[in-house]
């Protein structure tokens, strides 16, 4: 955080405020790597204060779309930030935080489907959808 003169310790309050995942039942998962992203994010470019929200929604908008299943749409950011910023603020922040983050992105993806792979859960949802009774394959 020395990189960032304008935040400090007490812009922890972002990392709270990102807890307004569960409003949108959105998974720990996207929590954290939203996190993980705003962190490396913030260590490479100078971020003015009233702008760290909008990294953090941004961000979240972003993990989610990888994440779950139905994520939230840009306007529900837009109302759930009592529209501090416009529809195509959070978008234009949304392009430049993936243009540096997309190989760690796939890295995390990757990882995530090893984790589903490695607890057998892929077979088991295999066998559901491959059941003739239910008529799959």
């Amino acid at each position: 955080m020395d990189s960032q003169p304008e935040i400090n310790e007490k812009m922890a309050i972002l990392i709270d405020w990102l807890d307004v995942h569960t409003k949108f039942d959105l998974s720990p998962e996207t929590l954290y790597l939203t996190i993980n992203i705003v962190d490396r994010f913030l260590d490479v470019n100078l971020v003015p204060r009233r702008e760290l929200q909008l990294v953090g929604i941004s961000a979240m908008l972003m993990t989610s779309k990888y994440e779950e299943i139905w994520p939230p749409e840009v306007n529900d950011f837009v109302t759930l930030s009592d529209y501090a910023y416009p529809h195509e603020q959070i978008l234009i922040m949304e392009k430049t935080i993936l243009g540096m983050h997309t190989g760690y992105l796939e890295e995390q993806l990757l990882a995530s489907f090893h984790s589903v792979v490695g607890n057998g859960k892929l077979k088991v949802v295999y066998r559901k959808y491959s059941d003739p009774h239910r008529g799959a394959l």
